[in-house]
This record gives structure tokens, C-alpha cells and sequence, in this order.
């Protein structure tokens, strides 16, 4: 492949596709990849062959019974959120793009390209092929881009190969599901990883463990294309993982006895959460304990105590603050009455468990949470989160702790979910997780913000998101020194929400690098405690937020 050196020239884009009608979540990468000024959408490969489907009586012999789920499933749980895969006619993109009308080489599962139109896609000088449609590819035509072809697998390749996309993760039960982008090559899977990122699997359907995987995979293309423009093919063979060779077995379409086994596990997955939430009740806490001298976060949880609940709001995301030898603490209080949360405070007396006054201190239309309180050169300020208004708003304290009033917007048009500010001698940095499509998660992707005054303007991380892994992306409360490393907390979000909260040691934060490593994880926090994914401190105590089980009730 050749080096291109960044430069106002623009990148020429092709498309491999078997129809013009696209589903939404390609249509949308397309659409994300077009709005760059230095990306051109210059032709299409349309894919002119035959089609060479099983025979309808091959079709229900083989596989009617997935079949027949897919239909149901999609029917039961498309409502349920944007729908990735919804037809759109897709020829307005391409007006203007030259259009290749091909008739591949078939073997068996494989496509070759004529040397003819080798020549012909060769001479469309494009930087980047991506492909939506064909088969395996093989031979000359992976070398008609400068760059290559880039083509997505919805799995993670380390583990499953083959198909159907996202279906065994949740037949095995995984905790994760993976999606990549990369460039193809000869070896089936051994392509370069140009972005992976791993999500939550849902076990109860396959609709929606695609749905959010898909949509947040719309925005790779046009990520990568990014950085190739601004930093050069260079940069993202570097940034590449290196995986070891891809041995792992092929998967295929589950038979019909595998689809009887995967609906008598289902069967009982639901079963089982239905008796669940029939016979508890799951409710937030904040739990606390007094600050000990070399005690490490995660040391000791049986010694955090539950704070006094009130009776008009469950409450979480707690924060602490330290002024004139006090101690605050702020909270997000989800008032039931209004149906969304509020920032409360209280004071801290010597005791523990505490059981003093809540009083309302931020209040607005929306719903907020997760109040990041924080003293930046004499003066309190907060952050909370206000993803339901698409804005991450700073607060400025008029009358420390009671009276705020809002003095800057940070980011406007995004939804930042647990904003984390971080104050070193670099600037100001904005941690939060983000769905980077409308219909994606929000707890897959970590995203940085650098500025260098506190009010902004904040300018996104060079490579956002650092971190692409439900498994340790969101904040889970404000960064912290400890033995003179900076210390990022994170949820733990694979298994569900609450699941607990893991440790890293930041390693390098700058405008252009950021690594850390895991260092412990906490996934229990004492007797009657059943989740965390909060946890904040003092110089005199330590708080976290648990979901806590009630009484069972009878079945009814």
C-alpha cells in the first residue's frame, strides 16, 4: 500500500453494493462519510449477479426454524428503538459517483473480479472500497484501492467467524458482543483491524443485540477515514491490535435442533427475570464510610454503610465536597413524583451512618444526574449530567452549597452520559461516555475533551473514543491521585448496569494519546448489597452508590 501524506486532497470513496436499497445503519455510515469535506463519494461496484439462494424446500429442510424467529423477533422488538435495518433507497448519495456494473466469478462462498474490471475499478484511482455487498473476496481486486477494502464483521473475529452475525454470543451466553471494521485480505479474518468495539450482549434478543451494535458501528467509516486524512495509513496500521492468527471455528446458521435448544434456554431466561421482578425490588442506595489512611477503594466494602433514604426519591451518583470544614454531600435524587432526577445536597456530620436533611439544589426541566462537583481556584463548580437536553452545562456555586446558577455550556449537540472533569497542569480534560449514532449505545465508547480554560471550548480527543469496551468505558465517578498515579474509576456494564466498578492507572493523557491499565476491579460492596457503579471520596470519607434488594413478595 502506498503513504499518502495528509494534504487538502480528497479521499475518494467507493462502494461495493448488491442493491440501492440500503439498511438504515449503512445508508447512515455513507451519509456520516459524505458530510466530511475531504471525503468524495466517487463510484459504485453494483453487484449485477444471479441470485444464488437455497432452494425454498433447502430453506425450510435447513434452517426454517431460525428463519421463523428472525421474523418474530424483529416483529416483537423493532418498536423498541431505531430501527437499524429498515430499507432506504440510497441512489441520492450517488449522484454524480461513477457506477461499475459487475458480474463477479463465483466459487462456491468466493468472488473473483474479471481482469477487465480490475482494470476498470483500478482506473477509478479510489483511496478507500467499502464493501455492503458480494461475497468472500479474493484475488486482484483487493489491491484496486490505495488503500484497500474495508469491510465490517459484526462478531468479534477473535472469536466467532462465520455467522449468523451477533446469534452465538447469545445461544453461548457472552457477556460482550464485537464489531470491526477492517481491510480485507487473502486470509478469511486475518485482515488489519482498522476499529473494534465491544457492547453488552442482550440474551434476550437478537434484534436488539444487532440493533445498537449495528447503529454504533455506522460511525467507524467515517471515524477512519478521519484519520487517515489527518494523520496518514501510518497512523492506523500503528494503532492496528495485534491479534494473534485466527483459529477458532467457523460458525453457520443454527439447524433446527440447535434453534430448539436456544428457545428452551430463552424460555427460561425470561421465566427467570420475570420471577425476579415479581418477587424483589431493586432500589439505589448511597452507602458510606469514614476515609483510613492507606485503605485502597475496594479494601474492606462491609464497612460502608447505608445512608438514610428518602421517601420521595431513590437516590445515586453520589459526589462529595469539602469546604470550611465541612463536608457535602451531592447526589442525584430521582424524584418519583416528577419522574425524573434533581441534584440534591446534605451535610456530613462525625457519624456513620448518616441521617441528616436532603435539600434540593439544581433543578431543571430535564433529568439530571451525576453531579461532578468540583473546586477549581477558590470557587465550586459542578457538571452534572443533562444528556436529556443535549448539552453538558457547567455550574457555577453563588452560594456554596445551596444556591448554583449555570455559567457556561461545555458541548452542545451531543449526549455525554456521566461527564468527569479532570484539572491537571495540561488544562482541563471532559470525560463521558457517547452513543456516537442516534440509536447506539451509550456505555460503549469513552470520549475525551481537551481545553485549555475551564468555560472552553472543548475540542475532541484526536482518537475518540480511547476506550471502545462496555466492560470498563463509562465513568464511574471523578478521577483521583493516589500514590502518585492518577486513578480513572469505570462501570462495569457487560453483564448490566450496576455491575460493579473497575480501577486504572492512567498511563499517558495528552491531546494525542491516552492509555491506561486495569489495576482492580470491585464487584461487591458488602451484605444486602447487590451492584455498584459509583464511587467518590474525601479527605474524610468514601461514598458509592449499591443497588440494594428488598423483602421478596409472593408471586402472583
Amino acid at each position: 500500500m502506498s503513504e499518502r501524506a495528509p494534504s487538502a486532497t480528497k479521499l475518494r470513496l467507493g462502494v461495493m453494493l448488491d442493491e440501492w436499497t440500503l439498511p438504515a445503519w449503512q445508508f447512515e455510515a455513507l451519509r456520516q462519510a459524505q458530510a466530511l469535506p475531504f471525503v468524495e463519494l466517487a463510484a459504485a461496484v453494483h453487484n449485477r449477479e444471479p441470485h444464488m439462494g437455497d432452494s425454498r424446500w433447502q430453506l425450510l429442510k435447513k434452517q426454517w426454524a431460525y428463519s421463523a424467529y428472525l421474523k418474530a423477533d424483529r416483529l416483537a422488538f423493532r418498536r423498541l428503538g431505531r430501527d437499524a435495518f429498515q430499507p432506504v433507497d440510497a441512489r441520492a448519495l450517488f449522484n454524480g459517483a461513477q457506477v461499475l456494473e459487475v458480474i463477479p466469478q463465483r466459487n462456491k462462498f468466493v468472488h473473483r473480479f474479471t481482469p477487465d474490471d480490475v482494470a476498470a475499478l483500478k482506473a477509478q484511482n479510489l483511496d478507500v472500497l467499502v464493501r455492503f455487498g458480494f461475497a468472500i473476496l479474493k484475488g486482484e481486486v483487493l489491491q484496486t484501492a490505495r488503500y484497500g477494502i474495508w469491510s465490517y464483521h459484526h462478531g468479534d473475529n477473535r472469536e466467532y467467524r462465520g455467522g449468523p452475525p451477533l446469534f452465538w454470543e447469545i445461544f453461548e451466553e457472552r457477556e460482550v458482543s464485537g464489531v470491526l471494521l477492517q481491510q480485507l485480505s487473502e486470509q478469511l479474518d486475518g485482515g488489519l483491524i482498522l476499529e473494534r468495539s465491544l457492547g453488552k450482549t442482550n440474551l434476550f434478543s437478537l434484534h436488539v443485540n444487532k440493533n445498537g451494535s449495528y447503529w454504533k458501528s455506522a460511525a467507524f467509516l467515517a471515524r477512519q477515514l478521519s484519520l487517515l486524512h489527518h494523520h496518514g495509513w501510518a497512523t492506523l496500521q500503528r494503532r492496528a491490535p495485534s491479534d494473534p492468527a485466527h483459529e477458532k471455528k467457523m460458525y453457520r446458521t443454527p439447524s433446527n435442533a440447535q434453534m430448539a435448544r436456544f428457545a428452551g434456554r430463552l424460555a427460561q431466561r425470561v421465566v427467570k427475570r420475570l420471577h425476579e421482578h415479581a418477587t424483589r425490588r431493586f432500589e439505589w442506595h448511597v452507602a458510606l464510610r469514614r476515609r483510613e489512611p492507606g485503605q485502597n477503594p475496594w479494601d474492606a466494602p462491609e464497612k460502608y454503610l447505608p445512608v438514610t433514604k428518602h421517601p420521595g426519591a431513590y437516590l445515586a451518583d453520589p459526589f462529595l465536597a469539602e469546604h470550611d470544614g465541612k463536608t457535602w454531600l451531592f447526589c442525584e435524587a430521582y424524584v418519583y413524583g416528577k419522574q425524573r432526577g434533581e441534584i440534591w445536597v446534605t451535610p456530613l456530620g462525625e457519624k456513620v451512618p448518616h441521617h441528616g436533611e436532603w435539600q434540593p439544589v439544581v433543578q431543571e426541566e430535564h433529568h439530571l444526574s451525576y453531579p461532578h462537583v468540583f473546586s477549581h481556584r477558590g470557587q465550586w463548580f459542578m457538571v452534572p449530567e443533562s444528556r436529556a437536553s443535549k448539552r453538558v452545562e457547567l455550574y457555577e456555586a453563588t452560594a456554596f452549597p445551596l444556591r448554583w446558577k449555570r455559567k457556561a455550556t461545555l458541548l452542545e449537540n451531543i449526549e455525554l452520559v456521566d461527564p468527569t472533569l479532570h484539572i491537571n497542569a495540561d488544562g482541563f480534560w471532559l470525560f463521558g461516555g457517547v452513543a456516537p449514532t442516534r440509536g447506539a449505545p451509550a456505555s460503549d465508547e469513552l470520549w475525551v475533551f481537551h481545553a485549555t480554560s475551564l468555560e472552553g471550548p472543548y475540542r475532541p480527543h484526536a482518537f475518540n473514543p480511547v476506550i471502545a469496551d462496555v466492560r470498563c468505558a463509562r465513568p464511574a465517578g471523578a478521577m483521583f491521585m493516589q500514590d502518585g498515579a492518577l486513578w480513572r474509576p469505570s462501570q462495569k456494564g457487560a453483564v448490566g448496569y450496576g455491575q460493579g466498578i473497575d480501577f486504572h492507572q492512567v498511563k499517558t493523557l495528552s491531546t494525542e494519546r491516552y492509555t491506561e491499565s486495569t489495576v482492580a476491579t470491585w464487584t461487591h460492596a458488602g451484605p444486602g448489597f447487590r451492584g455498584l457503579h459509583t464511587y467518590n471520596r474525601s479527605a474524610s470519607f468514601e461514598v458509592i452508590d449499591v443497588e440494594v434488594i428488598s423483602a421478596p413478595r409472593p408471586w402472583r
